[in-house]
Formats: C-alpha cells, structure tokens, sequence
C-alpha cells in the first residue's frame, strides 16, 4: 500500500508565489459593465428620443444597472486593486 502526500497539491510553488491576474480581472469586471452601459445608453436614446415610448422594463434595467454599479464599487475586495483604479470609468 502505497501512502501519497495529499498536502502536497495544496502547497503554492514558492517561484510563483507573487504572480497575480488581478489586472486581467480588473479589465474584465470593468469593461463588461462599460459595455453594458453604452447599449444601455443607446437603448434609452432609441426608446425615449426616437420613438417617444419608455415602458417599465427601461426602468427596471436602469435601476439594475445603478445597483451593479454599487455592489461592484462596495466590494471591498475592490480596495485590494487601488493601483489600478485609474482604469474605473
């Protein structure tokens, strides 16, 4: 019977012990809102300006679209990316 160190997997290679994604991350979490907020925008401009018709859903998405902007902002997982902050629209 052979014994196997399950602990071993779990140790983090010391060579890569600073490696870090967090400005991949920061790129994704910040340009998928960015983009949803223009089509939002534009959804807006088309409903209200070109054909004089806001129904409840334009509502309710704008209301959505404030509240993942305070949950992405109350993160405090966000302070930890301080350098990056440059990048937030």
């Amino acid at each position: 019977m052979s014994t196997t160190n399950s602990t071993a997997a779990a140790v983090p290679d010391p060579n890569r012990w600073n490696e870090t994604r967090a400005p991949q991350a920061l790129v994704v979490v910040t340009l998928c809102p960015a983009i949803a907020l223009v089509v939002l925008m534009m959804r807006l401009y088309t409903r209200a300006f070109l054909l004089k018709r806001v129904f409840w859903e334009d509502y309710i998405v704008s209301v959505a679209m404030v509240c993942a902007d305070c949950v992405l902002k109350d993160d405090p997982r966000w302070a930890k990316l301080e350098p990056f902050a440059y990048l937030v629209i």
